[in-house]
């Protein structure tokens, strides 16, 4: 993929130790991980792919993994194009990986864990016995399964919330029912794509989809609600 003055170019690295893995006829096939090289105005470095796998060749990798090349590599290309700007540009490559894994995030995971936080705390001022049993901290359990459990379980758990809580968690569901569906692997909403303002204007059309164009003020508003969490969610882990 290049873009301007970007190059990312998937290759497996051969200098490494191979994985053996058995193949046919009693033989060891030798696998190899994934990486990127990446060429920015002339200047080059090197970052091994997210997801840490082996491949006997770069194919296997197309047929294995179909989608996991396409979106690594926009990941990358977005990331240097939003860092030249709010670097002005002076953005070296040097910090990539560092940056690669912060920008990769989720963007359900950085909203589930500002959700889960709120209701953690909340929960335990509940004088019950059954904030004990609840796996606040699993990632197999969706928050909104969380705060249906603790409504049922704790009668003042709303109130402990707060109003603004009762805003930002409708606000929630309702931009959850108005994202893109996509069954196709590596093409979850990641922070970086969020900071692409395409973005957020492709959600706020869904929006307007759904809610009519009469809710149009709401419908900015539940952008701004969502926008304010994540950003929120950058400056605490960039301090």
């Amino acid at each position: 993929m290049t873009t301007s003055k970007i190059t990312i170019k998937p290759y497996l690295n051969t200098t490494l130790q191979p994985k053996e893995v058995k193949g046919k006829y009693k033989y060891f096939d030798r696998k190899y991980p994934l990486y990127y090289q990446i060429t920015f105005e002339r200047k080059n470095t090197q970052i091994k792919s997210h997801y840490n796998m082996y491949f006997g060749d770069l194919q296997d990798v197309y047929n294995e993994e179909p989608g996991l090349i396409e979106f690594e590599s926009e990941i990358l290309t977005h990331i240097i194009c939003y860092e030249k700007v709010i670097s002005s540009g002076t953005f070296e490559l040097s910090g990539i990986k560092l940056k690669y894994e912060k920008y990769l995030t989720p963007i359900n995971n950085i909203l589930e864990e500002y959700f889960k936080k709120k209701l953690v705390k909340a929960a335990s001022q509940c004088y019950s016995e059954y904030r004990y049993v609840l796996r606040f901290d699993s990632f197999d359990v969706r928050f909104t399964t969380l705060f249906g459990a603790c409504e049922k379980l704790f009668p003042e758990i709303k109130q402990l919330l707060g109003t603004q809580f009762g805003k930002e968690y409708a606000d929630y569901r309702t931009y959850l029912a108005a994202l893109d569906k996509d069954d196709e692997p590596y093409s979850y909403l990641s922070l970086i794509h969020w900071h692409m303002n395409d973005y957020k204007t492709q959600l706020y059309h869904n929006l307007l989809i759904k809610m009519g164009t009469q809710n149009e003020a709401k419908c900015k508003d539940i952008v701004h609600t969502m926008d304010k969490i994540i950003n929120q969610y950058q400056v605490s882990n960039d301090t």
